[in-house]
């Protein structure tokens, strides 16, 4: 399911070129029939999950026909799709950044989790949802509690979890911060309103990758920043100190990857002379601000990656994601090991919730929720009315549509991604020879129908503008974009060049994943030269000159 036809695509048996914005939408009407017309798990949905009314009501507005004029999918492949999931004996479905960087993007991951549910196609091998992180240090964070939750997958807004942190970590629960999280943009806000003193950037580069990025920069030029990263980036150029870091070859330490499994990276070479970790800078930080447990120890008691993963597992035990029975020596003759591993005779978990037993005890979850609307965080009490106490619940997923979309103004829809040749901001990348030379610059995917209607020739540079900023990059024309849609690769951050998808995005976020909407946003693509005729005599050089291209560009054109 894209709104592009990727490379991805073209190899799918059924693609699903939707409308931005309307990924719930679809999983709506496809579970609406489904719930009509395909293969429930009645005896799953009875003992092993809670809420199903709920969620039944909240699709039952959507028939195919609605879904299909919502979505702008013909309605003879929606039957196809609903056809497919309400009958396939196995389903494994993946997300990434299309689901949770777009409008309602926690409710459409729900909807996926609704469609294993009613389906009982989860804990059973071929069967499971992956709502995957983007890369293996993504998926650590999170279970290091490195995006506002506590370590170990504990709650920040139940007590219980706070209570035991504090007695883990030997400090008064009162120092500890409680409630939901700070999202990216949230900090944004803060810092404008001068409530944050120090921005402390590690291995990413957010003046290519967030929203609005000229509110972003003005943003962090106002506070003290601190850049620490093996490259110096975009984000560089904000920065009032700069710690270089050593490579992952250049270090130790244990890394999870997408499926769970931990593995253990031992350091090939030395760093260059004087570059250091990130784990001892951290180290030397906590050293140097002398921060103490509330009997006057050390806060930090580990030297070495080994102690601190050992300090981990303590921390792990009795959670979703326990490790206590991992070792460095485990996982080098194991060749790594998926958690949970809760003792020495475990051999990890290949498969989560095979036994059907979910985590949701008050006393087990990781969140009690959100309100779908509004993102506020539900209560423990509220979460317990419920009644889930280990199955898993069924959650409504009422539609709103985007807030920004095409208009009179701008009157296209506009969305960003990634290219197959570059990772991200292009830190990495765009320092290897082959990569950058397949793509080098930013560009935009025009479909041949708004292109005609605009008299844009291939290869022309256009300038694209939304209501927060302007680029200019040459069109690419073709149909991998639907007709009314524009495509820009989002890795493009140069600050000498005009071609930042991010000055073009919203920097509105889903309510409860705090995720940025950098899927769709509304735009105006406009012919910025006179159109050329192109004259006997006249020169590649010269015609590809009046179109801002290199004579190069110009003949791999045409």
């Amino acid at each position: 399911m894209d709104p592009r036809e990727t490379l991805t695509a073209k190899e799918a048996d059924l693609h699903i070129a939707l409308k931005p914005g309307t990924n719930l939408p679809l999983l709506n009407g496809v579970i609406h029939e489904v719930l009509q017309n395909g293969k429930l798990d009645h005896a799953f949905i009875d003992n092993h999950t809670v809420g199903f009314k709920d969620m039944k009501d909240s699709v039952s507005d959507w028939s195919l026909e609605r879904t299909a004029e919502a979505t702008s999918v013909p309605l003879e492949k929606l039957k196809k799709l609903a056809e497919v999931l309400g009958t396939t004996d196995s389903l494994v479905t993946t997300t990434l950044q299309g689901v949770y960087q777009s409008a309602e993007a926690t409710t459409a991951c729900v909807a996926v989790n609704n469609l294993h549910l009613i389906r009982g196609l989860i804990g059973k091998p071929g069967s499971g949802p992956l709502h995957m992180a983007g890369q293996p240090s993504s998926s650590a964070n999170r279970t290091a509690g490195g995006v506002g939750t506590y370590p170990a997958h504990r709650n920040p807004t139940n007590p219980v979890h706070i209570k035991e942190m504090a007695e883990l970590w030997n400090v008064e629960e009162k120092k500890l911060p409680a409630g939901p999280e700070k999202g990216i943009e949230d900090i944004i806000s803060l810092i404008e309103k001068e409530k944050v003193g120090l921005f402390w950037n590690i291995g990413t580069n957010p003046m290519v990758s967030l929203p609005n990025r000229d509110r972003a920069r003005k943003a962090l030029e106002s506070t003290f920043v601190v850049v620490q990263d093996p490259f110096l980036t975009e984000t560089s150029a904000v920065a009032d100190v700069i710690l270089p870091a050593a490579l992952w070859g250049e270090k130790e330490g244990t890394m999870e990857n997408a499926d769970r499994t931990i593995n253990l990276l031992r350091k090939a070479i030395d760093p260059p002379e004087g570059i250091k970790t990130d784990f001892e800078i951290l180290l030397e930080f906590a050293k140097r601000m002398d921060f103490k447990d509330k009997d006057g120890q050390p806060s930090v008691g580990y030297n070495t990656p080994e102690e601190c993963f050992e300090e981990f597992k303590v921390i792990s035990k009795g959670r979703p994601c326990d490790m206590s029975g991992i070792t460095y020596e485990r996982l080098e003759k194991e060749n790594g090991l998926r958690w949970p591993v809760p003792d020495d005779q475990s051999n990890g978990t290949p498969r989560l919730y095979s036994d059907f037993n979910f985590h949701t005890k008050p006393d087990d979850a990781q969140p009690f929720g959100k309100d779908q609307f509004t993102g506020r965080a539900l209560s423990k009490e509220e979460f317990a009315d419920l009644g889930a106490n280990g199955r898993a619940i069924l959650r409504p997923t009422r539609h709103v549509p985007p807030f920004e979309q095409p208009n009179d103004e701008y009157p296209l829809w506009l969305t960003t991604g990634r290219l197959v040749w570059h990772w991200h901001t292009r830190t990495k990348t765009a320092r290897s020879p082959i990569l950058h030379m397949a793509a080098q610059h930013g560009y935009v995917e025009i479909n041949e129908e708004d292109a005609n209607a605009l008299q844009i020739v291939e290869g022309e540079v256009v300038r694209i503008s939304s209501p927060r900023g302007v680029i200019e990059v040459p069109a690419r024309i073709g149909n991998v974009v639907q007709k009314g849609i524009v495509f820009v690769p989002f890795h493009f951050g140069n600050w000498d060049k005009k071609e930042a998808a991010n000055e073009l995005t919203i920097d509105l976020v889903d309510p409860l994943s705090k995720q940025p909407l950098f899927k769709q946003a509304a735009c105006k693509v406009e012919k910025i030269r006179d159109a050329h005729q192109v004259e006997k005599g006249d020169s590649i050089e010269s015609i590809a000159a009046n179109y801002g291209i290199t004579s190069e560009e110009l003949l791999a054109a045409n």
